[in-house]
């Protein structure tokens, strides 16, 4: 039996050769005197080299911009109303292929909820009906301050097939995108959608392996990872421009009953974030183990810098006598970053009947 995610079961420094960080922020003030009010967060661009004929694994290092911002009226379920006047319309925050591109997704960022998101499914002038999953509201109160963003989906994270290579059909792949079993039961999880760039009379349309249909609107997580499988030898550069997430940010972690269980995620932050800062010990997500050998919890990173397709974990770190370790070590690494802007780790759960939820404090 596997411990399902909490508000994601809907939908689910050495940058070198393998990426370069070029970060810019424009700081301003939060106005929270009318609902409908837009912050105006931190905002960057960072750049991944996709190596040719290899798996760059990545994540987006910040969100996309705030549609929308506001207070916490009132909470009831899981309906969330703002106070003030706002500007937003019926089902403004709603999917409506072919006519409304975007999901949309709230964020918590202020209060006892800080860092949890949820996915909207419905929306009115003054109020946000938010797809909780087996979550609950419980501790919000009003005053908490919250913020809409669209997801990333494909056609936003490369738009018109920037930075892949366009394939001229299904059977031959130059570019592959692919996405991990992220609410899979086990460890060592397969990709379980595999997306291409189909060079067609459009222009260009995302299209998915093995399914009918254009796909530019297919959502992607803001913390988790995903796999861009370079077919040729020809490297390319992905650039990700957007909103700094400010804020704290919540990851709940799976586990089993019985076994281990691999949580495929990444932090949506725009710097290197050390062993010591990243939060996982503080907030009693990550257990600690009773020696190198008889590891509980494990963190497993990934070199990027490595032309390689179905690469194994360059690194693997476990928490033991009080800090942090890097097998077969040791010594204290707590200083080390392995949570690298861009990319992605995965954490491998020992057995256990909770969810550990993960709360990452921002380091800027």
């Amino acid at each position: 039996m596997k411990v399902a995610h909490m508000g994601k079961a809907a939908l689910h420094r050495n940058c070198g050769k393998g990426c370069l960080a070029l970060v810019f922020c424009l700081f301003s003030l939060w106005v929270p005197t009318q609902a409908q009010e837009v912050a105006s967060n931190p905002a960057g661009f960072f750049r991944i080299t996709l190596l040719g004929n290899s798996d760059t694994i990545v994540s987006l290092p910040y969100l996309r911009p705030a549609a929308a911002s506001g207070l916490v009226a009132s909470v009831s379920g899981n309906v969330l109303t703002v106070s003030g006047s706002t500007s937003w319309t019926a089902s403004q925050f709603v999917y409506q292929p072919g006519v409304q591109a975007n999901t949309y997704f709230m964020t918590v960022l202020s209060g006892a909820k800080e860092g949890f998101y949820y996915p909207i499914v419905q929306s009115t002038s003054d109020a946000l009906t938010l797809n909780l999953a087996d979550d609950t509201l419980d501790g919000m109160l009003p005053g908490d301050r919250i913020a809409v963003h669209p997801y990333w989906t494909l056609g936003t994270i490369f738009p018109k097939g920037r930075a892949v290579h366009a394939s001229s059909s299904q059977l031959i792949r130059k570019t592959e995108i692919l996405i991990p079993n992220y609410q899979g039961t086990g460890i060592n999880l397969s990709a379980i959608k595999t997306y291409y760039f189909l060079n067609d009379d459009s222009g260009g349309t995302w299209r998915q392996f093995a399914h009918s249909g254009i796909k530019d609107d297919d959502v992607i997580l803001p913390d988790v990872m995903f796999i861009v499988r370079h077919n040729i030898d020809t490297d390319t550069t992905l650039t990700v421009q957007g909103d700094v997430a400010s804020s704290k940010w919540a990851i709940p972690l799976s586990t089993l009953l019985a076994g281990k269980q691999d949580n495929i995620v990444a932090l949506p932050r725009p710097i290197d974030v050390s062993l010591n800062n990243s939060g996982l010990i503080e907030s009693g997500a990550f257990a600690s183990s009773p020696s190198r050998l008889v590891r509980t919890d494990e963190l497993l990173v990934f070199n990027n810098t490595l032309k390689q397709k179905n690469k194994s974990a360059a690194a693997t770190y476990y928490y033991c006598n009080g800090m942090w370790q890097r097998f077969p070590l040791t010594d204290d690494v707590g200083d080390e970053k392995p949570f690298k802007a861009g990319t992605g780790i995965i954490i491998r759960k020992a057995s256990g009947p909770t969810i550990q939820l993960w709360i990452n404090e921002p380091g800027y």
